[in-house]
């Protein structure tokens, strides 16, 4: 890559993730953003890896567990009444996890 370079020839490596979270340049560029998961603690994201990367980091989060947005999703965005979520969380069609605020 150096010597194509040097010659005046656009190139590049192809990372894998450990290189590109390493990558001094992508850090200045402010690529990443370290998000605090509650599982495991600080983890650095870059910015393909945040569902809906458009969004300003400020509006980003970490991963969700499952059931996590059920409520949200179910009541919500689709409209079902809690009486419908309540009968498909007995017939375990579904899982809900204690509410927490999200920025969806």
């Amino acid at each position: 890559m150096g010597t194509l370079q040097a010659s005046g020839i656009p190139t590049g490596i192809v990372s894998n993730s450990k290189q590109m979270l390493e990558d001094p340049h992508l850090s200045h560029r402010e690529i990443f953003i370290t998000l605090d998961e509650q599982h495991y603690g600080p983890k650095k994201y870059d910015a393909q890896s945040i569902p809906g990367n458009y969004k300003s980091k400020k509006d980003w989060y970490p991963i969700r567990d499952i059931g996590q947005d059920s409520e949200f999703i179910l009541q919500k965005l689709l409209g079902y009444p809690s009486s419908i979520c309540k009968t498909l969380e007995e017939n375990e069609v579904v899982h809900f996890q204690p509410k927490i605020t999200t920025n969806i």
